[in-house]
């Protein structure tokens, strides 16, 4: 009766490590001094939180993608997302996306300046913070790359 205990508890630990388990597709390096597809950026931060150790402040990074709606559902007031495809900019994506995120209440209003000024359609460039988000969820703990920025310029369309 006791090994069948020990059985089913090891069964259960085993299938809840394997929900934790994230599976990574061929991805490139990180490329500190140009900037990088969302794609890049995604799947080089996304993962077990075992797996990544949160540095503040994190290093700069440049990244490029598609805005997602500023105003969508899936927005905090103060930040907006890019995904890694265009085709994706009016659907919801299930690709690659990085959370952008604007503290200083001065900037963020810049920054929507800069939405209600520019060509959403085209390509976003950002330049920020890079920092690992923590999200727990379904007995796991996955981690998520965030961009933090602190000046509007940071953000350009082109």
């Amino acid at each position: 009766m006791k090994k069948i205990f020990v059985l089913i508890i090891l069964s259960i630990a085993g299938f809840s490590c394997k929900d934790c388990e994230v599976t990574k597709p061929k991805h490139k390096p990180i490329d500190w001094g140009n900037y990088n597809d969302v794609h890049t950026v995604y799947w080089n931060y996304t993962g077990k939180c075992s797996d990544f150790k949160e540095e503040r402040p994190g290093p700069t990074i440049k990244m490029y993608g598609w805005i997602q709606s500023p105003h969508s559902q899936y927005t905090y007031p103060h930040d907006f997302y890019l995904i890694g495809d265009s085709l994706l900019v009016e659907a919801n994506q299930n690709g690659a996306y990085v959370r952008i995120q604007c503290f200083n209440d001065k900037e963020y209003e810049a920054l929507q300046a800069k939405f209600d000024t520019s060509d959403l359609t085209k390509k976003c460039f950002v330049t920020g913070e890079l920092v690992t988000m923590n999200l727990e969820a379904y007995r796991c703990c996955h981690v998520t790359p965030n961009i933090f920025i602190e000046d509007a310029d940071n953000v350009y369309f082109e």
